[in-house]
């Protein structure tokens, strides 16, 4: 449960900051002083309290095992200042990120039901057509703090929106790992993304906290129906990868439809400031591009594939409303076996959160799902995007 009401905060949290969470939930001189068996710092802490390196937070105690004393406590410990900052700015704002998980678990209850999907489990869904393909007009817009800031160039734009291409024409290069018995599902999804544009604006507030004060980012999107837009936030302070809206959320008008993404998570910015800085502050785990894989998959009506856990097990309800991805308790931040609800998790799914160097593809019920809630939801994008293949124009002649 505290880690359901974890994601519930921060959406794809940036993995790095989970080493400062579990070193913040520990006091810095803990072993000062040893109190009733326990060792605990010298603190103005209450009896029911523990002192820990922001102050004093209320605890109770579980029991002890093996020498173990262990307390509960209610709330998040230890988190990383990032993360802080953004759970009290989105709490101060009235803006879209303190709504976007409640609003995706309450569409994916809802899709249960059938009462607001349109498309509903991808097993009733037709396939695309095979002689056709979406080419979807794409736009870029970097956010950066100043005029001088290169970290993300137009060479890496374009070079992102090639590896993208790969994934979704399910060409993503696969490094077999010693669990696999078979190539993991990498469906081609009939989905490509032309790149017409790419647009850099100066301004501090969207490249630092575009991940909470939404409006800041939102009003570079002029064109909804025009094109399928992406946002870069180039100097996040929120500890977040990415965060997007889904199609279903909002009218194909608004400005809201857009895919958003932290420079944390684009194609070699880890491994380009590494090579500045000459040390290894940037996590590379995400250094491949497939952050902006993932969340183009929101964009295009993909949940999770942890989404609902292991309630979405059952013969008749799918969290992600996909038939062919497996359930999973929680995401994998590891590219390891697991079968959390009984089936083997599907670590390599773009729609999970594992390393870069493990996703691999989609499946073909993703493909499904998102060929539909395109047409669905985007219609005007879907009707200018949809354009026959030359197999399609061969077999036509």
């Amino acid at each position: 449960m505290a880690w359901i009401s974890f994601y519930s905060h921060i959406e794809h949290p940036y993995p790095p900051l989970f080493l400062e969470m579990i070193a913040n939930s520990y006091y810095p001189e803990c072993n000062v002083t040893s109190v009733s068996g326990m060792y605990l710092p010298p603190s103005s802490c209450s009896a029911s309290g523990m002192l820990g390196s922001k102050g004093c937070f209320s605890v109770s105690s579980r029991g002890r095992a093996a020498g173990v004393h262990v307390f509960e406590t209610e709330g998040h410990v230890g988190l990383p200042d990032k993360w802080s900052e953004h759970i009290n700015r989105a709490g101060q704002l009235t803006g879209h990120v303190a709504q976007t998980r409640r609003i995706k678990k309450a569409v994916a209850a809802a899709s249960s039901s059938h009462a607001a999907d349109r498309c509903g489990l991808s097993g009733k869904l037709a396939n695309p057509p095979d002689d056709s393909k979406l080419l979807l007009p794409t736009k870029y817009i970097v956010c950066r703090p100043s005029d001088n800031d290169l970290r993300i160039t137009e060479e890496m734009v374009r070079e992102q929106n090639d590896w993208t291409n790969m994934a979704y024409g399910g060409t993503s290069p696969w490094e077999r790992r010693s669990f696999d018995t078979e190539h993991p599902p990498a469906v081609d999804m009939g989905i490509q993304f032309d790149l017409k544009e790419v647009t850099f604006v100066t301004d501090p507030n969207c490249a630092r906290y575009g991940f909470v004060n939404t409006s800041s980012v939102y009003k570079y999107n002029a064109g909804p129906l025009e094109f399928f837009t992406i946002v870069i936030i180039g100097d996040d302070q929120s500890g977040v990868l990415g965060q997007t809206e889904f199609p279903q959320t909002w009218a194909e008008t608004s400005q809201e439809q857009m895919v958003v993404v932290s420079a944390a998570g684009f194609r070699h910015y880890a491994s380009k400031m590494n090579a500045m800085s000459g040390s290894a502050n940037e996590d590379v785990a995400y250094d491949e591009g497939d952050t902006l894989v993932h969340e183009s998959g929101h964009a295009l009506g993909l949940f999770h594939t942890f989404e609902d856990g292991c309630d979405n097990s059952g013969s008749s309800s799918f969290g992600d409303m996909v038939q062919d991805t497996s359930p999973e308790q929680l995401p994998h931040y590891a590219c390891d076996p697991s079968k959390s609800c009984g089936s083997p998790d599907p670590v390599h799914n773009f729609m999970d959160y594992s390393p870069d160097v493990c996703m691999v593809g989609f499946t073909q019920g993703q493909k499904q799902r998102a060929w539909c809630m395109l047409e669905n939801y985007r219609p005007s994008l879907f009707k200018t995007s949809l354009v026959k293949t030359e197999e399609g124009r061969h077999k036509k002649r």
